[in-house]
């Protein structure tokens, strides 16, 4: 099943390439295929990245907290306790999305890899037919 797309769109590019008369592009048919998943892995990431940013901004008003420290000050307490909820909210979704981007974006190599070894097996199967029965 995987391996049809695959196919589907590297034939698809080798008759625009015959019509265009240029040589196919694996990276063509590869972008052709795949967009849809790397641009889902592009917002995972990007919500990664957002929160490592607003991590230090949190760790920064808690170490404000405790360099003006007044301990009349409920207000202020009830504050960073809200910063230290916030900065462990963070590193929770920085953890749980840095595992979930790493292991799409391991299985979608891992996918490319098998797809491209069979692309290479095919093509050298139907050039070795053809030295071996067309001579």
């Amino acid at each position: 099943m995987y391996f049809v797309s695959h196919h589907r769109y590297w034939d698809q590019e080798v008759l625009r390439a015959e019509k265009d008369a240029q040589e196919p592009s694996l990276t063509k048919a590869i972008i052709k295929c795949h967009w849809k998943s790397y641009l889902v892995l592009g917002i995972f990431i990007l919500l990664e990245e957002g929160t490592r940013v607003v991590q230090p901004i949190f760790l920064g008003k808690m170490i404000n907290y405790v360099e003006n420290y007044d301990p009349s000050d409920s207000a202020a307490l009830h504050e960073a306790y809200g910063y230290a909820a916030g900065l462990s909210a963070c590193v929770l979704l920085w953890a749980v999305l840095h595992h979930l981007c790493f292991y799409h974006i391991q299985r979608v190599g891992m996918r490319l890899r098998v797809a491209v070894c069979h692309m290479i097996y095919r093509k050298v199967s139907v050039t070795r037919y053809q030295s071996v029965y067309l001579l």
